[in-house]
């Protein structure tokens, strides 16, 4: 069975729902609370878990407590956590995240700990396979080696690029698919109008690329074909929190993958997943398992 195997980074997320944004030298009264597992990957990987894909995570934790509670998240859900270091003496990270209620508008302060980069000759043995999907976050330098690996054992390599990066073109160019925010798109080319910048990016080497905009959808890039845009899902319904939307849509994209869809299907699949993600505090408390999505995407006419 081909697996997902995601490289990047991890952090404990602790959110507190407030009914607006506290003014300075204040006290207030959060209205919900929530501590969940968080990052990028692993949140992707938890929501490709839950659709029931097998999912592995490499990457680093502190040894301290919060470093447990990561791992535990993760293994919780199912995710497989074996080729994942564990860092003595390291403080792992927290984000503390205030969500505004009436805005849904967030507040993230994020503490890194201390962990060091991730550097080539940290690299575990990911044990790709042919079929499997290797998916990363560009943000260590030891993602350049964990795609080559992929290339050599004939697996795919999905790229999420959420932020700004310093010189990603090479693994850009690595890479399978990718998938970037438009805040990336603005920061790396900001010249480049949305549909030019897909095409940008697929000219770099991927077979596919796609740059989303939240609410406003995507436009995506596929070979022989014109950029396209693609909806944001329409039954989301009331927005309560968007942490952790994106990384749901990309881990409902690679299951799609896995099981066969065409692009078209598997990023209605993700829409949807990210779309369910902003309905509860949190960015895994409302990601739907295989059965939801499977009658949300029949039920979604686009």
């Amino acid at each position: 069975m081909a697996r997902l195997v995601g490289l990047g980074h991890c952090v404990m997320d602790q959110l507190l729902l407030v009914e607006r944004y506290p003014a300075l030298d204040s006290k207030n009264t959060a209205r919900q609370r929530r501590i969940s597992g968080g990052g990028p990957v692993p949140t992707a990987l938890v929501a490709a878990a839950r659709l029931g894909c097998e999912c592995h995570f490499s990457g680093q934790v502190g040894d301290d407590p919060l470093g447990q509670a990561i791992l535990a998240s993760l293994q919780e859900e199912g995710v497989r956590t074996g080729s994942c270091s564990i860092r003595p003496g390291c403080r792992s990270p927290l984000a503390s995240i205030w969500v505004e209620a009436r805005s849904a508008r967030r507040t993230v302060v994020l503490d890194r700990g201390d962990l060091p980069p991730l550097e080539e000759a940290d690299l575990p043995a990911l044990e790709l396979t042919e079929g499997d999907l290797l998916l990363l976050d560009g943000k260590d330098p030891v993602c350049l080696a964990a795609a080559r690996q992929a290339k050599e054992a004939g697996a795919r390599v999905l790229l999420d690029l959420g932020g700004e990066r310093d010189n990603p073109q090479e693994l850009i160019g690595l890479s399978d698919l990718v998938i970037v925010s438009k805040e990336f798109l603005l920061s790396a080319y900001p010249e480049v109008e949305l549909f030019q910048g897909a095409d940008l990016l697929r000219e770099l080497g991927p077979s596919f690329a796609a740059i989303t905009m939240g609410p406003g959808g995507l436009v995506y890039s596929v070979e022989d074909r014109s950029p396209t845009w693609f909806p944001a899902w329409p039954g989301t319904g009331k927005v309560l929190d968007s942490t952790g939307a994106g990384d749901a849509f990309h881990g409902a994209f690679a299951w799609g993958l896995l099981e066969g869809l065409s692009f078209a299907e598997a990023l209605k699949a993700g829409a949807i997943c990210g779309g369910r993600a902003c309905r509860e505090l949190g960015g895994r408390s409302s990601l739907p398992d295989g059965a939801t999505l499977r009658q949300d995407m029949a039920d979604w006419k686009i």
